[in-house]
């Protein structure tokens, strides 16, 4: 039995020899190798890339967009601060405050409601999806508060639910 079992594997190691040999070793019809049309040249790579809908550019220009892309977001901040420091300087004159109560059963559309027939937020739909998205809702406390026209809906929020993390 033992002579049978190394015939075997000898026949076994021997075809898997030859296959190697002819695998690695055998041309196709373009003259290379088939370890060498894996390979790819630059060219070809932006080529295939483009006909596919991508957009191929240098490390170098993608740096510089980079550093202009920075560049204009801080023009734009920049500007906005600007703007918003123009705003309350201008407004400041306009601010209005208001007590505000809010009672035992109220729900948040009538809370909203209210707030937006005062002027102190511009949409209660807005404001009531706010409130929700950010789980202030049920943190609503009971009491009258202080509250005026130029307040965020977080600093609302903060106010109503007597949460000083402002």
């Amino acid at each position: 039995m033992k002579p049978l079992v190394q015939a075997f594997s000898i026949g076994l190691f021997t075809a898997t020899v030859i296959i190697g040999i002819v695998f690695f070793q055998i041309e196709d019809s373009s003259g290379q190798t088939t370890s060498d049309q894996n390979e790819l040249t630059e060219n070809q790579a932006r080529q295939h890339l483009e006909e596919n809908g991508y957009a191929v550019i240098e490390q170098s220009e993608y740096e510089k967009l980079v550093r202009e892309r920075q560049h204009l977001k801080t023009k734009i901040e920049n500007q906005s601060d600007q703007t918003e420091s123009g705003d309350n300087q201008s407004n400041s004159e306009s601010v209005k405050i208001y007590q505000f109560k809010v009672n035992s059963g109220m729900s948040l559309s009538e809370l909203a409601s209210q707030l937006e027939e005062l002027n102190i937020i511009d949409d209660a739909e807005s404001f009531s999806q706010f409130m929700e998205n950010n789980n202030y809702s049920r943190n609503v406390q009971l009491g009258e508060f202080e509250l005026h026209n130029r307040l965020t809906y977080e600093q609302i929020a903060n106010i109503l639910t007597k949460n000083d993390d402002e």
